[in-house]
């Protein structure tokens, strides 16, 4: 049910904001974004692939291919649209320059992924509850 939820939420919130189709299409770009995440985290969980030593960095590149998935959509929601999203992907992936920014920006994600992770970690060693209230 969770994925209905996502995608009837995501439709409100785009139409509440602005009937256009540029919010329409943000709205399930980031449903259909979160699809993979909700089904790749269901089926490797950290109960069976916990211990494996590449676990937390398969975890890391996914967690960076979701910001960048996330970005995209904001751009077609909030900026350029869809038509300047096509564009923007053509000057990254056709272009040396392009393929350097990626590169670089993936390696940022990554970095500050992994410094998250830690975080977290640290936080479960000092038995920090964040959803405490």
């Amino acid at each position: 049910y969770a994925m209905y939820n996502i995608w009837v939420v995501f439709t409100f919130v785009a139409l509440w904001h602005d009937i256009s189709l540029k919010l329409l299409t943000w709205g399930w770009l980031i449903s259909l974004f979160i699809l993979p995440e909700l089904i790749v985290t269901s089926l490797f969980t950290e109960k069976k692939f916990g211990d494996k030593p590449y676990y937390r960095h398969v975890c890391a590149c996914g967690a960076v291919l979701n910001l960048l998935f996330m970005v995209f959509a904001n751009l077609v929601g909030f900026v350029v649209g869809l038509d300047g999203v096509w564009d923007i992907l053509k000057l990254i992936f056709m272009t040396v320059e392009g393929v350097q920014f990626f590169v670089l920006s993936f390696m940022a994600l990554f970095t500050a992924t992994q410094i998250m992770f830690e975080i977290r970690e640290e936080e479960k060693r000092r038995n920090i509850d964040r959803n405490r209230s």
